[in-house]
């Protein structure tokens, strides 16, 4: 792979813009990561990348193989591999949903710790007002404009496939056109008015989370606001006692997530902590795999019928943590979920040989597309990848129906089983045209909405007249500011 993008180097005229595109991937693939320093946090986006691809990993199981999520009976549960420990995690969808929501609050954490720690509440103060305001436009643009493109999509009918054809995940998550174009356009500004009200979005249903992470980010900012003065000790005190409030709350989709990335960034800002764990080959080798393992076995963890997996008898039985560590009501496998990523980052944190992995430059290019992945993942689901799952298949078996005008119609009743070659290649394309669409996100329209963030930024902050702005100054801007803080799921 080396040699090939070398080779895609050469040329001094220059290359279309596929061929920088195909050097690009493979150098990903074969570049060699730096060294771990200290504090570094690189590995969070090469997590939020692995993170990404599960998502979508777990959503091409409900929609072609529900069975390894809803499993038939208790035999089913102990002898099929994908429900065994470990090996069922990257099929579960909220491990890694939860992986977004704690390093969403560590990312954001950093900087405000490293200026409180400083002593410079004044200019913490200032830092999380602007971060306030940036992470809330470039939090909602992305969101609104797929919420239109998937509207686009329905009202052409792009979703008959996943009616006809999908189970029924797939066609409860498919919109579908409306009568009239007029209510359409309502509809459309309902679904992204209930998209960051109530967490409902008709036209996508997979951005049911981007609410809490926008109240996460709030609640985080409200908190470092507030302990700006405080001193390091009684800031972690008082992070301390609002985790165990959280936790007893169980407040599962904003305050376990969020204090918890604060509590790790603060953990992750004591040079103690990287002293002691390099110093002691014990805890770099044997105690942060040995947590690493430990967690990724909480997270396998099933979502349905989790009595019937009694290796996981200690989590659910009366007596086990059900009663003792999630006690009030809590949902199981949700805390559950949280418990294996708390040992599972720790462990990361306290291993430079894992936090190395993690840096793996295509793991890193993965999570700099987290967000255009998610994003773009569903439409293309339950569109392009509904076509190349069942189109152009002819039914096996019909039944006669009277239609309204009377006349004698033929329903199809069933259609020939989906193919090993079909289905393979159908996820290849699909995952190829994701992220293929992804990047081109993050090319153009990335900077698109830095653009405008900044335009309203500046208008907040008094630095531009509302009445002076207009397209051409809006073009005129600077290519840096477009391209910087390029947004991720996080």
């Amino acid at each position: 792979m080396f040699r090939i993008s070398r080779l895609l180097r050469i040329s001094s005229s220059p290359l279309p813009y596929s061929y920088t595109k195909l050097t690009s991937f493979t150098e990903s693939f074969s570049s060699n990561e730096k060294d771990i320093q200290q504090g570094d946090t690189r590995w969070i986006d090469g997590v939020r990348g692995i993170a990404a691809i599960m998502v979508v990993v777990s959503h091409l199981v409900i929609s072609l193989h529900d069975s390894i999520i809803f499993p038939a009976t208790p035999e089913a549960m102990r002898t099929n591999w994908v429900h065994w420990p470990f090996l069922h995690a990257p099929f579960e969808g909220f491990p890694w949903l939860a992986t977004f929501f704690i390093l969403s609050g560590w990312v954001n954490a950093i900087k405000p710790i490293a200026l409180a720690n400083a002593r410079e509440p004044d200019k913490l103060l200032t830092s999380v007002s602007t971060s306030a305001l940036r992470r809330s436009l470039r939090l909602m643009l992305p969101p609104t404009i797929t919420t239109f493109g998937s509207w686009v999509l329905a009202q052409m009918g792009a979703y008959g496939m996943a009616h006809a054809r999908g189970n029924d995940w797939m066609r409860s998550t498919s919109p579908s056109a409306s009568a009239t174009w007029g209510l359409a356009v309502r509809e459309l500004g309902w679904s992204v008015y209930t998209n960051w009200t109530t967490g409902t979005n008709y036209y996508d249903g997979n951005q049911w989370c981007m609410l809490s992470f926008l109240r996460g980010s709030m609640t985080l900012y409200l908190v470092v606001m507030a302990t700006a003065r405080a001193t390091p000790g009684m800031r972690r005190l008082i992070l301390g006692a609002l985790w165990l409030w959280s936790w007893r709350a169980h407040d599962e989709f904003v305050a376990i997530p969020t204090y918890s990335g604060i509590l790790f960034a603060e953990l992750s800002s004591v040079p103690g902590v990287y002293a002691f764990a390099s110093s002691h080959t014990v805890v770099q080798n044997v105690v942060s795999l040995a947590l690493f393992v430990a967690g990724w076995f909480m997270i396998s963890v099933p979502n349905i019928h989790m009595d019937w997996a009694t290796w996981y008898s200690f989590v659910f039985q009366d007596g086990g943590f059900k009663d003792t560590i999630y006690p009030g009501g809590g949902t199981v496998f949700h805390l559950t979920n949280y418990l294996g990523l708390f040992l599972l980052f720790a462990g990361i944190l306290f291993s430079t040989s894992l936090q190395r992995f993690f840096v793996k430059p295509v793991f890193l290019w993965l999570g700099k597309l987290s967000l255009p992945i998610y994003l773009i993942h569903g439409p293309v689901l339950r569109t392009l990848g509904c076509w190349l799952l069942f189109g152009f298949t002819a039914p096996s078996s019909f039944t006669n129906a009277i239609g309204a005008d009377g006349a004698v119609q033929k329903i199809p009743t069933a259609y020939p089983p989906l193919t090993v070659t079909r289905e393979v290649f159908a996820v290849f394309t699909f995952f190829a045209t994701v992220l293929f669409l992804a990047s081109q996100w993050n090319d153009r329209v990335e900077p698109w909405c830095a653009l405008v963030t900044k335009t309203v930024e500046d208008i907040v902050t008094g630095k531009r007249q509302l009445a002076s702005i207009t397209l051409g100054a809006m073009s005129r801007e600077e290519n840096g500011t477009a391209n910087g803080n390029v947004a991720s799921l996080a």
